[in-house]
């Protein structure tokens, strides 16, 4: 059987907690910065790298990484007002890339990441498991925890206005989906059949649904033109769908 081959394009070992992913990219040493990365994006062309760390208690740095040459592009860090208590703490990078989320606890502040400035922040209920901006940064769904490790509730929260737009409780639940348009979200119920509930954001009407009835679905991801889905199933499979061919209107 013929096996795949993969290509290291870089690797950094940091001493601790990923302080520093590519810290040796600037003369040749790790740097030890107390900063512990939350979330990672390539963008579409594969030049940039960006990143959200937390840099200790103080703040929140976003950093591109320009790949092909193997150094900083940028950096901007956002501090809060006091400082942050060892709490679990999650962040999520807009689409775009021009905005970022991240939560502390109960607060979650969506900040423009070329300079640091808040646009929005929010205080919630009660602390959520992850976020999720759509391509532009402009609505964000905020995820909860049920009394299992399951996700019980989706928010969907307008950046500009604060407004509370739609929500979900009847979980379990898996991770919302945004298009790259920014008009549609997709949401799964696993279970004996998994439901896949296709949403226009304008509206939040449903505009589509299917469902398998194959093992309960664990992890969902669509492609960047809203049209290949992945499908990861409690016994192990993976599926690949072709939401046109199954049926879903065009955008």
């Amino acid at each position: 059987m013929k096996t795949g081959n993969s290509k290291k394009l870089y690797s950094h070992h940091s001493t601790s907690h990923l302080r520093h992913l590519l810290g040796s990219l600037r003369g040749g040493q790790p740097e030890l910065t107390g900063v512990i990365g939350l979330q990672l994006k390539l963008d579409d062309s594969g030049k940039y790298l960006y990143e959200v760390r937390q840099d200790s208690h103080l703040g929140f740095i976003f950093r591109q990484w320009d790949l092909e040459q193997r150094k900083v592009g940028w950096e901007k860090m956002f501090r809060v007002r006091t400082p942050m208590v060892d709490v679990m703490k999650s962040a999520h990078i807009s689409g775009d890339a021009t905005r970022y989320a991240v939560t502390n606890n109960q607060h979650v502040w969506v900040i423009e990441a070329e300079t640091g400035n808040v646009i929005r922040e929010f205080d919630l209920p009660k602390i959520p498991i992850d976020l999720q901006l759509n391509q532009s940064g402009d609505l964000l769904a905020v995820e909860y925890r049920g009394l299992a490790q399951d996700i019980a509730k989706i928010v969907v929260l307008n950046i500009e206005t604060g407004q509370e737009l739609q929500t979900w409780t009847d979980g379990p639940l898996l991770a919302p989906v945004f298009s790259a348009t920014g008009d549609r979200m997709a949401i799964m119920r696993p279970g004996k059949s998994n439901r896949l509930n296709v949403y226009e954001t304008k509206t939040w009407e449903p505009i589509w649904t299917h469902e398998t009835s194959h093992a309960p679905a664990t992890a969902i991801d669509i492609s960047s033109d809203f049209r290949k889905l992945a499908l990861s199933l409690a016994d192990t499979r993976i599926e690949l769908w072709d939401l046109r061919e199954l049926g879903m209107p065009a955008e």
